[in-house]
């Protein structure tokens, strides 16, 4: 995870309100992805990051979450939706799909499935320009990168300023 925006946690993640006034190109962008979509009216504000995935890396299954709610008080709390932006002409060759499984995460775990053979995983080739818009609270990965790097933003439109910013 890479810093994009100010007032960056240790994890690299920003918030922007949706009210406030834009002050950076990664609030304006994450505004761009959201305002026209019915997640903007219930989101209180957007997290934000950048990933830049490096050969040979990956990022394990996950659900997006606010990592303190979990670890402080045992509750799982998500984002309304996320989406995830190629912006950059990757120099990456090979891989690197982003991996959403489209089951729900109460029922489901990532370890139970066979990739190849299983319908409900969906791979998304991470091509220049193309936009992801997607359930951030079901299981989603990165395959492992061969070549090269891998250059992502992604937002998540919440209903709440997640906790972890303010806490780690």
């Amino acid at each position: 995870m890479r810093l994009c925006g100010k007032n960056v946690t240790k994890r690299g993640l920003s918030f922007g309100k949706r009210e406030d006034p834009i002050t950076n190109i990664w609030e304006e962008l994450s505004k761009e992805i959201w305002q026209h979509r019915p997640e903007y009216e219930t989101a209180v504000g957007f997290e934000y990051w950048c990933n830049i995935i490096s050969e040979k890396r990956s990022l394990p299954w996950h659900i997006d979450k606010d990592e303190y709610e979990l670890h402080e008080n045992d509750e799982l709390v998500t984002p309304i939706m996320g989406a995830v932006y190629y912006g950059f002409d990757h120099t990456f060759k090979g891989s690197g799909h982003l991996m959403l499984i489209d089951a729900d995460i109460e029922q489901t775990s990532p370890f139970l499935y066979n990739y190849e053979d299983n319908k409900e995983v969906v791979n998304v080739e991470p091509l220049l320009n193309r936009m992801v818009i997607f359930n951030a609270s079901k299981w989603h990965r990165v395959e492992t990168n061969f070549t090269g790097k891998r250059y992502t933003f992604a937002v998540n439109a919440n209903r709440h300023r997640p906790k972890v910013l303010t806490k780690y």
